[in-house]
């Protein structure tokens, strides 16, 4: 039964990569086309004005480490996050101690009090020294636990930048487009670390999310990128 089930995510997988690719070599989308908006307010994108206002719920990975002060980072970069992420779910790995008080913190701290976020755990995908032979078992029971996450949730956007166990979640959601259950937009932001390289986490992700960022110079003919300077 497992087999089988794995057999069709794959088959599914390849499909939808197929046509992703054929359809990104058909029409190359920018990143202003890959946020979801709504109408009515202004908001900054690669420091244009726009007339246009994102809303709507927004699934965030925090990694541990790095990966999550990286992305405060980058939520720090949105003026009016409460407008503009006005729904905001954070997905953390189980094993990841940390990373949940810095979530309830920094959001305290940005919002105060009246924050109100849901956090939720998914299998880690890969630990730390851990062999690949057995982190496909991990990262296949990772991407069954995210099934039923991004199924329930139905995020408007979802924003990775890196760590290994983001990529079910990111698989899951893809399937979910494919199949016309959910149409959530996937930005994968390469971590700053990664100058001259793709992480693996980018290899297998940057031909089906809707948007993949770099922001080294070096990376920046890489095909299925967005370079968006640091």
């Amino acid at each position: 039964m497992l087999l089988l089930l794995l057999g069709v995510v794959v088959s599914v997988f390849l499909l939808g990569v197929g046509i992703r690719i054929v359809v990104e070599i058909v029409r190359s989308k920018s990143l202003r086309d890959t946020i979801p908006f709504e109408e009515e307010d202004e908001v900054i994108v690669h420091g244009e004005e726009s007339t246009t206002r994102l809303m709507g719920k927004t699934l965030i990975f925090l990694g541990s480490g790095g990966h999550t002060s990286e992305m405060f980072q980058l939520l720090d970069q949105v003026d009016t996050i409460e407008s503009h992420l006005d729904r905001r779910v954070y997905v953390i790995a189980n094993t990841d101690s940390l990373s949940e008080a810095k979530a309830l913190e920094y959001e305290k701290s940005r919002f105060g009090n009246e924050s109100k976020v849901d956090v939720y755990h998914v299998h880690r995908s890969r630990e730390v020294g851990q062999s690949y032979i057995t982190s496909v078992f991990s990262t296949l029971k990772s991407l069954l636990g995210s099934f039923p996450l991004v199924y329930r949730e139905k995020p408007d956007l979802i924003l990775v930048n890196g760590p290994g166990s983001c990529v079910p979640i990111c698989l899951a959601a893809f399937l979910f487009k494919v199949l016309g259950v959910c149409d959530p937009t996937i930005v994968y932001v390469e971590s700053l670390c990664r100058v001259t390289s793709l992480s693996l986490s980018a290899k297998i992700l940057r031909f089906i999310v809707d948007a993949c960022i770099i922001q080294w110079d070096e990376q920046k003919q890489v095909p299925f990128v967005v370079h968006v300077p640091k």
